[in-house]
């Protein structure tokens, strides 16, 4: 009888070692499924701040791209009228160029006729 004990003892400690080992063996998977499961979740948050980082970003960067486009086209208009400007300076400079050649046209047909007044005069 006391074989027979022992033999239902291991018998029973045996399945139990067994059914245990099984649980823990579910129960270290389910622990990884779960360690995967959360690693998984913290991937998608991380992905999910880098898009929203991004986002921002892109959106900063398209607004400074409009800020620097506006003052370009700015500049670009400052750059015309002051070609106009110049342009028109230009032009004023020629008109007074051309004036000052005919007042030294005009004084030299002066000079010549006060010259020729001169020398009757004193004759």
């Amino acid at each position: 009888m006391n074989r027979l004990t022992f033999g239902a003892l291991l018998s029973a400690s045996l399945a139990f070692w067994l059914t245990s080992g099984s649980v823990f063996a579910q129960g270290s998977k389910f622990e990884e499924a779960r360690t995967h499961i959360e690693k998984w979740v913290q991937t998608r948050q991380l992905i999910a701040r880098r898009n929203a980082d991004w986002r921002v970003e892109r959106e900063s960067i398209g607004q400074t791209i409009g800020l620097l486009q506006r003052e370009i086209d700015l500049l670009k208009g400052e750059i015309d009228k002051s070609e106009q400007v110049d342009s028109e300076a230009d032009a004023e400079k020629k008109r007074i160029t051309l004036s000052l050649e005919d007042l030294k046209k005009a004084n030299k047909v002066v000079d010549a006729a006060l010259w020729g007044m001169e020398r009757q005069a004193l004759e």
